[in-house]
């Protein structure tokens, strides 16, 4: 699965670059796609207990937190958008929030709260 992703990005990259499009959308589209897929949510603070354990995120630009609904996520399904070092993600409620991206390689994210609270998310296999 890794060398079928791996080669999915590599093909799309070389789209993207030939495309007429400016570089900040062929940027802001290889981002998404390298972030999308399955990921589970690793050890962390007791702050990181609303969020969900699994989630789910397109290249199209959603997310689906399978489960999250019954345990009372923060995050359930909804839109996500990345800008830069900044995600936004739809809670609950439909309000979409705010919150810092680090990429610690291919295979984690971590993902940080306004008020600081950290979420690491490792891909799922």
């Amino acid at each position: 699965m890794v060398l079928k992703r791996a080669t999915a990005v590599a093909v799309s990259a070389a789209i993207l670059a030939s495309a007429p499009a400016g570089a900040h959308f062929r940027e802001a589209v290889m981002e998404r796609e390298l972030l999308a897929g399955a990921w589970e949510k690793g050890p962390g603070e007791p702050c990181a207990d609303i969020y969900p354990e699994r989630l789910v995120l397109r290249d199209e630009g959603v997310f689906d937190a399978p489960g999250a609904a019954d345990g009372g996520k923060i995050w359930h399904s909804g839109d996500w958008v990345l800008e830069g070092a900044r995600l936004k993600m739809q809670a609950a409620n439909d309000a979409m929030l705010n919150y810092r991206l680090e990429v610690e390689g291919p295979d984690e994210i971590v993902i940080t709260s306004d008020d600081g609270c950290r979420v690491i998310y490792r891909r799922a296999e």
